[in-house]
């Protein structure tokens, strides 16, 4: 059986170690405690938490507004596969008439569904 790089014992001792390494909350600064960790824990459970905030109308949600096409309920996000070369020219094309790429598309396939009677 070979031997192991770090005893076992070893650690042990360095995991104790770490565990007596705390910060203090008052000055935030890090201290070391020869208390047992059940002491330290049975410490710890005694403070009191603060109440959470309570919501109103007053406050704002936070990120950004819900706006634009991905929070409109009338439009779906899809993934397709086209050619490299086609993606290409419709990119240029909807720059070119200054359209938004997806809006481009859109009409496209009105236009392709219209012309074929549907």
């Amino acid at each position: 059986m070979p031997k192991r790089k770090t005893p076992l014992k070893e650690t042990v001792k360095a995991q104790n170690n770490l565990d007596s390494l705390l910060i203090d909350d008052n000055t935030k600064e890090m201290v070391t405690s020869t208390t047992p960790k059940a002491t330290v824990q049975a410490k710890s459970s005694k403070t009191k938490a603060s109440p959470a905030p309570v919501a109103t109308k007053a406050q704002k949600k936070m990120g950004r507004p819900a706006v634009g096409k991905r929070s409109n309920p009338d439009y779906r996000q899809v993934t397709i596969f086209i050619p490299k070369d086609l993606h290409k020219t419709a990119k240029r094309t909807a720059e070119d008439i200054e359209q938004d790429f997806s809006d481009y598309t859109a009409d496209a396939l009105k236009a392709w569904q219209k012309k074929q009677g549907r």
